[in-house]
């Protein structure tokens, strides 16, 4: 199960932010989240609501693509509206940046296809699971550090998709004549998600907001 890290409104930073996530081209994610397994209190005003999430990544190159299937999420963009999620109005973030395996040798030898890779040609398609905690306040006028505002919100996913310490452009290199490896970033086309305000919660033993 992910964790649920933080979240920042985009407004409060003076930072530039991009128009526009980096994208892998040809590399299309698509995002379907399902109907939440649960909420959980997060200290008096807010609460987190876990959603499973249906994750496809497809192949739209023309040439086949080597993707490792321990995909992880590393951050949810959200907002209001199409350009405020690729303006990073609401960012969560999760405890995976720093996450890498070191995977067994005999994955990065011969044909890429093993337990730990899979090889996708042009419109093939490779689907798993993943559970997504959001932190969501229930008035927006008090705001909680780490949430975002209870409402319908366009949500994208950011997937890892590179998760061992092993060099992926070595590897590239390695495997070039079977297809290329992916490494980079990949967001997910942003899809409408509900958050509702002051929705019955369970106690799930979760650590309140800091302040």
């Amino acid at each position: 199960m992910l964790v649920l890290a933080q979240s920042k409104d985009a407004q409060s930073n003076g930072a530039p932010k991009p128009a526009a996530p980096p994208e892998l081209p040809g590399v299309e994610v698509s995002a379907q989240f399902l109907v939440p397994t649960k909420f959980c209190e997060y200290g008096p005003k807010a609460y987190i609501v876990y959603f499973p999430v249906e994750i496809t990544v497809t192949n739209g190159r023309r040439t086949p693509i080597i993707l490792a299937r321990q995909l992880t999420i590393s951050r949810v963009l959200l907002g209001a509206n199409i350009s405020e999620v690729w303006a990073h109005k609401y960012e969560i973030g999760n405890h995976t940046a720093g996450l890498r395996l070191l995977g067994h040798s005999s994955d990065f030898e011969g044909y890429p296809s093993s337990p730990a890779f899979i090889v996708l040609k042009h419109n093939q398609s490779y689907a798993f699971t993943a559970v997504q905690g959001i932190g969501v306040s229930n008035n927006p006028a008090n705001a909680v550090q780490g949430t975002v505002p209870a409402g319908d919100l366009d949500a994208s996913l950011e997937l890892q998709t590179w998760p061992y310490q092993r060099d992926a452009a070595a590897l590239g290199n390695q495997w070039s004549h079977f297809g290329d490896v992916i490494s980079g970033a990949a967001f997910s086309f942003p899809v409408q998600i509900k958050l509702p305000a002051s929705p019955v919660v369970q106690k799930c033993g979760l650590m309140p907001p800091p302040g």
